[in-house]
């Protein structure tokens, strides 16, 4: 049976090397014991796979979003408590926030701001 599809594979490679079943012929290689296989599933061979991962691509692209949001509300928060006499201490613990996080996001406010 492989000897068969393996000479099927070659007249097909033979005729169209970039035909789509080539891509798939590499799942089916017999494997001689104890060898690793390589890998012979790109993420990107069908269309399925591309769906999943551009759909979580977009979802980790709107949790970030989402994540950036909250923060520089956070930061602006944090600035009309400062403006209204409360130390750069205060307004990061009653935001629940520690001075280092409160200085990245205060930064990366200003560099889009800017």
């Amino acid at each position: 049976m492989y000897k068969r599809i393996g000479a099927l594979e070659a007249v097909i490679r033979e005729l169209d090397p970039s035909h789509p079943i080539l891509r798939l012929s590499s799942l089916f290689v017999e494997v001689d014991p104890g060898d690793i296989p390589d890998s012979t599933f790109s993420v990107d061979s069908s269309l399925s796979a591309q769906v999943r991962q551009r759909s979580r691509f977009a979802e980790r692209e709107r949790k970030r979003l989402a994540l950036q949001s909250r923060r520089f509300g956070e930061v602006l928060e944090a600035r009309r408590m400062i403006s209204r006499g409360a130390t750069r201490s205060q307004a990061a613990r009653a935001l629940h926030l520690d001075l280092s996080t409160l200085a990245y996001w205060e930064q990366r406010l200003d560099e889009n701001v800017g």
